[in-house]
This record gives structure tokens, sequence and C-alpha cells, in this order.
């Protein structure tokens, strides 16, 4: 049995393969748009602020508090000017102190706070977060509007990542050393 090779079955089976071929465009054009629309990929993990840490986690009232953080191992970019603002929380977080302190480009600072010489013994809480910067990564949800519109941005709800702090009673003058010339 031969195949058929006048002009009207040649047409009919080229109109089937461009038929076929439009099916198969649209179809990949509805997956690149259903693809895209949802982000593609998944995105890359956040670059979170590094973890940092206190030199000491317990200290007398009027003491001085060193909070450090290494450069982090992704690559914020937080600028020339960035800042960390660190902050001592009572127990109801409730700002007692408050220091904002050079922050490099990679999110690594090094920060000094002079507590209260008032300041009651207890425990207290320390935050380090860089300044003015969105960095809530513990939630799905994103500051602004879903629709893309640049608007006020709200920043997202996140937990604020804190150290504990044991606060006993002031420095004496005894205790802080010689005070005259040697």
């Amino acid at each position: 049995m031969g195949t058929r090779t006048d002009p009207l079955s040649r047409a009919w089976r080229w109109f089937n393969v461009g038929i076929g071929g439009l099916a198969v465009l649209v179809g990949l054009g509805l997956v690149w748009n259903i693809w895209s629309s949802s982000g593609g990929f998944p995105p890359p993990a956040p670059c979170e602020p590094p973890a940092y840490h206190l030199q000491a986690d317990h200290v007398r009232a009027g003491a001085d508090v060193v909070v450090e953080a290494p450069d982090a191992s992704c690559d914020p970019r937080y600028g020339h000017n960035a800042q960390v603002e660190v902050r001592l929380l009572d127990a109801n977080q409730h700002q007692l102190t408050r220091v904002l302190a050079p922050m490099n480009d990679a999110g690594g600072f090094s920060a000094r706070m002079t507590l209260p010489q008032s300041l009651a013994p207890g425990v207290y809480l320390v935050s380090a977060t860089p300044y003015e910067l969105g960095t809530c990564f513990d939630t799905n949800h994103r500051a602004g509007r879903e629709d893309g519109r640049d608007e006020a941005i709200v920043p997202a709800s996140c937990a604020e990542p804190v150290k504990l702090l044991t606060v006993s009673g002031p420095v004496s003058p005894a205790s802080a050393g010689p005070t005259g010339p040697l």
C-alpha cells in the first residue's frame, strides 16, 4: 500500500503539523506564564543578619556591655553607612537604653553600651538589629502590597532576636580599680 502524495493530502498533513506545533507553543506559553508568575525557581535563601553575641552575659549595673557580630556568610550589602541598633530591654520588652553603632557592609559590628548605674539587679534582654532595614525572614509575608504597587511599606511581623543579660548590683568604686596615679 502506498502513501498518498496528492497535493491535498500533503496540505492536510502540514496543517495538522502546524496545529500540533501551535498547540505545543501555546502550552509552553501557559507553563512559562505560570512558572514566571510564581517566581520561577525557588528564590535563594534570604541573607539574614549574622548572629551576634555578648562578650559577657553577667555584668554589674553601670558597666559596659560589648555586643559583637562577625561578617555574614552571604552578601547582605548593607551599605557603607549602615548602622546596628543595640537595645537593652526589660522583661516587658520596654526599651531602657539604646545605642547606634557602625556596621560594615557584610553585617559585622562591635558596639559598646554603658548600662545605667540605677539599673536594678535582674535578667534583661539585649537586641541587636540592622538600623532602619527590614530583616524579617521568619515569615512568608512580604512587607508592602501583594500587587506590587509602590506604597508605604509596613514591616512584616517577625521575632526579634534577643540575648539574655544578667545584671547584678552597681559597680562600686572599690571594685572599679585604682582611681589615682600609681
